[in-house]
């Protein structure tokens, strides 16, 4: 890399050795990022940051591991999202959450840019990547919406709203270290409500035949999120080791209210029909019936010759995020945290 100097490595050892000076290296072998970011140069900032990160890790791996790397990871996180790669983009946010929490950051009492970024916190300044963070919280919002107006429940449901997300779940995902597996849910539910506005628009093309991975891969993960949020609830774990046998579990069941769920092997077509039943309001039980059924379709096959249309598309977005959101609110509540 040209733009590396002599005093690179000397630099490289004394930021690794002494946190006080890790900014300036950064600032000094990553010099412009704003101004790539304002000229739309997305792909030559990552690829900067990746040539950066890479002579570092070969000039001296254990300074490499040493030295704090939250700073070139932010900004891979924000380029990769306005390259509308979102599942790398949250990825290397959290990858920054890691580097700041071991430098002794927390995310509510000593927040950092990208600890605001997974704790949707779109609202507040002193991070570049604001206007991201604030779509974010716009996509959690709009989920959370439909969940709130549109899905029918009963009457004695634990009520849901932002801070109750971010507290409950983000939260107690991001500090939970002897639970390292629940950040994973944490960006899963991020990059599930994102992408969904990128790939609708694909629909426009007219693209009718070939192939449908890109949304049933979408819908799937969010089919996934659903059950490891039943799996990995806070206090004692569902017994059933799939999620046919997690939703027959009375405690389960009682938690959700919700009834029995029809189970059984379906076909891509028999959610589509499941589909036509819906109407707003969408009963919960409902919603949970449909999930299930894509969660199992989609599971074991993607190869069926029913494409999916974008009504469909949209349907099942949304109730599989109501569904991730209605075990938030029943299962991942603050008194057992």
């Amino acid at each position: 890399m040209t733009w590396i100097d002599e005093n690179f490595g000397e630099r490289y050892l004394d930021a690794a050795n002494d946190y006080e000076k890790v900014t300036a290296f950064w600032n000094t072998y990553n010099p412009n990022p704003i101004d790539l970011l304002n000229s739309r140069q997305y792909w030559a900032l990552r690829t900067q940051l990746f040539d950066l990160l890479d002579s570092c890790k070969k000039l001296d791996i254990d300074a490499f591991n040493k030295i704090h790397k939250g700073d070139p990871y932010y900004f891979i996180g924000i380029s990769s999202f306005l390259m509308d790669d979102y599942q790398t983009a949250v990825y290397f946010f959290d990858a920054a959450v890691t580097e700041d929490r071991n430098a002794g950051a927390e995310p509510k009492n000593s927040p950092t840019p990208s600890t605001k970024f997974l704790m949707l916190e779109g609202e507040i300044g002193g991070q570049t990547a604001k206007p991201l963070t604030a779509i974010a919280k716009a996509k959690v919002e709009r989920a959370l919406e439909y969940y709130q107006s549109n899905v029918s429940k009963t009457t004695d449901t634990p009520s849901l709203d932002l801070d109750k997300i971010r507290n409950n779940f983000i939260y107690y995902a991001l500090t939970a270290n002897e639970k390292p597996g629940l950040r994973t849910l944490a960006t899963v539910f991020i990059t599930y409500l994102i992408e969904w506005d990128f790939r609708k628009d694909h629909f426009e093309y007219g693209v009718k035949q070939g192939s449908s991975e890109p949304f049933f891969s979408h819908l799937f993960r969010g089919c996934l999120l659903f059950e490891s949020l039943l799996k990995q609830k806070p206090g004692d774990s569902p017994k059933g080791t799939n999620l046919g046998n997690v939703l027959t579990e009375k405690e389960i069941r009682t938690s959700l209210r919700i009834g029995l769920i029809r189970m059984g092997a379906f076909t891509l077509s028999d959610v589509y029909r499941e589909l036509n039943e819906v109407t707003s309001p969408v009963a919960i039980d409902q919603v949970i019936q449909v999930t299930y059924m894509a969660r199992n379709t989609l599971g074991h096959n993607l190869g069926w010759d029913s494409c999916i249309a974008h009504e469909q598309y949209q349907k099942l977005y949304f109730i599989i995020s109501a569904a991730c959101l209605h075990v938030i609110a029943c299962l991942w509540k603050q008194d057992e945290l």
